[in-house]
């Protein structure tokens, strides 16, 4: 973390709020900026995918989606985001020449 804190990225974008969650628990995925693009579309599909889905299902928009899609269409709303997401979170890292979490040697 102090890589990125005295590379001046904001605390914010150090570890998202699902990454938090997921922290205060006791899972320690590594920071977006730092996991290997696999790790981060997973995490982002699981977190997007879930509220994609949650919303669609309960939300303001529900007469607008057709039930038995609910799960398919926020699974791929997901995934689309996290791979948008995913590729962001690399291409900051190799713009910046950041280490990846296990060069760090961190676990």
């Amino acid at each position: 973390m102090e890589v990125l804190e005295a590379a001046g990225f904001p605390s914010r974008d150090l570890l998202p709020l699902f990454h938090r969650v997921l922290w205060r628990i006791g899972i320690r995925v590594p920071p977006p900026l730092f996991a290997p693009f696999h790790i981060n579309v997973l995490m982002f599909w699981l977190a997007y995918g879930a509220v994609a889905t949650l919303s669609m299902a309960f939300g303001p928009a529900q007469r607008l989606v057709v039930k038995d899609l609910v799960l398919l269409s926020g699974a791929a709303f997901g995934l689309v985001a996290a791979l948008l997401m995913a590729a962001f979170f690399l291409r900051t890292r190799l713009v910046n020449k950041l280490p990846t979490w296990r060069e760090l040697g961190t676990r």
